[in-house]
């Protein structure tokens, strides 16, 4: 007998499921914001390169794929895809090397987030462009990501701070409880007000939009943020 959706959806197989649908409607989505500025980019953090070879390839001339984990960049496979295993920041690569820079699910992992945004400006040519997600960890999104979380690992359901972290933190009491180099198990504490500063202090022309529900009122899961270095 079949299992329910219900059954499904409790098992690990439902869990994997859920999971990667989230991720291919982040990733898409994010291409689509990202466009196709063609040139040379810079991938930060591309893992096993899914997002470069299926989502973004055609979008540029060539794509540099940095990974600091071997068996990771090992994986990452594609025509117009350079495969590069190192860290950053930072970033490994000569002044104004890039035209493109983007960073999927990334900066939430970065311990030096600031040091990252300096590194990433400093490797853009005069007109380029950077690209990141950020996690909305506060407010109604950020308590739909935790439950979101718990349900895709049940083991992991502690709330950080408490459910006012969802419900009515003021930017001031976020910035209190959570500051820069407070990054737990997962990103639990991550707060993306200090990475949104470093941008703007660096960048010109700076988008945020929400998803997946941008632009309507909804509480979103994730920002999207371009910037320009000009």
């Amino acid at each position: 007998m079949g299992q329910t959706g219900h059954e499904m959806y409790a098992s690990g197989v439902g869990r994997d499921r859920l999971l990667k649908s989230f991720h291919s409607g982040r990733l898409s989505d994010f291409a689509s914001f990202v466009g196709e500025p063609g040139g040379t980019c810079l991938s930060v953090g591309c893992g096993t390169g899914v997002f470069e070879t299926e989502y973004i390839s055609d979008s540029f001339d060539t794509i540099y794929a940095v990974e600091p984990k071997r068996n990771r960049i090992e994986a990452v496979d594609g025509e117009s895809v350079v495969p590069i295993q190192a860290a950053s920041p930072p970033v490994p690569f000569e002044h104004e090397s890039f035209d493109c820079i983007v960073a999927a699910g990334v900066v939430e992992h970065i311990q030096d987030e600031r040091g990252f945004i300096e590194a990433a400006y400093d490797s853009l040519n005069p007109t380029g462009e950077i690209y990141l997600t950020i996690p909305i960890e506060v407010g109604v999104g950020g308590f739909l990501r935790h439950l979101g979380r718990c349900y895709v690992d049940p083991t992991n359901e502690a709330i950080p701070d408490g459910k006012r972290r969802y419900f009515d933190y003021t930017t001031d009491e976020l910035r209190k409880r959570v500051p820069r180099e407070k990054h737990a198990r997962r990103h639990r504490y991550y707060n993306y007000t200090y990475l949104l500063d470093d941008v703007r202090e660096r960048f010109g022309d700076v988008e945020v939009r929400g998803w997946p529900f941008a632009p309507t009122r909804l509480p979103n899961l994730i920002y999207f943020v371009s910037a320009k270095k000009a």
